[in-house]
């Protein structure tokens, strides 16, 4: 386990099962881009990204949310939409127990240690190849 994921694991802010949580939360949004269809462009180029995470749907949500206006709740403070409720219900998910925060703090830790490395070595690269270039 990674090192700041162990310590919200330690400090029960992310239960140790946190992944079939994610899990859970992933199938249903899968479910809901296959049920879903929008003309709004940028959340269809989000829900046809290859890998969606809490902050993307979240920003889908908001943006339906924002299109319904404000006929988007009826009397009891539910959404009358079948998309925002079943977004929001997707958002409950990654929300239960703060499985989120395990999957954002591994992602973190995931680019940081290995992305960013691998960018590094890119712009190097590229600022040599420009100064050969600039020489010639």
């Amino acid at each position: 386990m990674l090192i700041s994921l162990e310590w919200l694991v330690d400090r029960k802010i992310v239960k140790p099962k946190w992944q079939d949580t994610i899990r859970k939360a992933k199938d249903s949004l899968s479910k809901f881009i296959k049920d879903y269809d929008t003309e709004n462009l940028k959340i269809k180029e989000i829900l046809l990204s290859e890998r969606l995470y809490y902050f993307d749907c979240k920003y889908v949500f908001t943006a339906l949310e924002a299109e319904e206006g404000s006929s988007a709740k009826n009397v009891f403070g539910q959404y009358n939409s079948s998309s925002l409720r079943s977004c929001s219900s997707i958002i409950k998910l990654w929300e239960y127990d703060n499985a989120y925060l395990g999957e954002s703090s591994r992602l973190l830790v995931q680019w940081v240690s290995h992305e960013y490395p691998g960018m590094k070595r890119a712009q190097t690269s590229a600022e040599k190849t420009i100064a050969e270039l600039s020489r010639k």
